[in-house]
């Protein structure tokens, strides 16, 4: 989505958008997003606030089950037309854009978008917040009911760990 830089003094839009993201852990999720912006103009700079809200369809880290998370975020951009100016210091150097090119009046937003979206998706994705997972025994998905397996004996790799922590703090 491209915005129009040249307008008068204020101007708002919106779209939604289908498309493919690259998760952080490498795979390629389907997203549903909205955007709505206002644009402000003083001058030769050109403010934009937009919000994102839709889902990420993607996979839990517990229980592997699919499920369409829902992402609400948001950025800001500026503009300015013209030679470089001082930029104040609450304005991150990724949110100015200098644009230097005379005729140059559309600038394409959708990797802000993109990047605001990746950037609001938790590093541990859970279909809910008491996801149960699976069973390490026979792999049912917990969500579903317990199946009914034994998982009181442990892995004897872990013994030695569990005597430091039982025996070694001796008031």
């Amino acid at each position: 989505m491209q915005i129009l830089v040249g307008f008068k003094e204020k101007e708002s839009f919106s779209f939604d958008s289908l498309f493919e993201i690259h998760l952080p852990e490498g795979s390629v999720s389907n997203c549903h997003f909205n955007v709505e912006a206002n644009v402000r103009k003083a001058g030769d700079v050109f403010c934009v606030e937009a919000s994102v809200e839709g889902t990420v369809h993607a996979q839990c880290h517990r229980c592997l089950e699919m499920f369409d998370m829902p992402v609400k975020t948001g950025f800001s951009m500026i503009f300015h037309r013209g030679s470089a100016v001082e930029q104040s210091e609450d304005v991150l150097e990724d949110d100015f854009i200098l644009l230097t090119e005379e005729g140059e009046n559309r600038y394409d937003i959708f990797p802000r978008v993109t990047e605001a979206i990746i950037l609001e998706i938790p590093i541990k994705i859970l279909c809910k917040p008491d996801c149960k997972g699976l069973c390490p025994v026979c792999g049912a998905n917990l969500n579903e009911g317990d199946c009914g397996c034994d998982r009181s004996e442990t892995d004897p790799r872990w013994d030695a760990l569990k005597k430091l922590v039982n025996g070694g703090h001796k008031g």
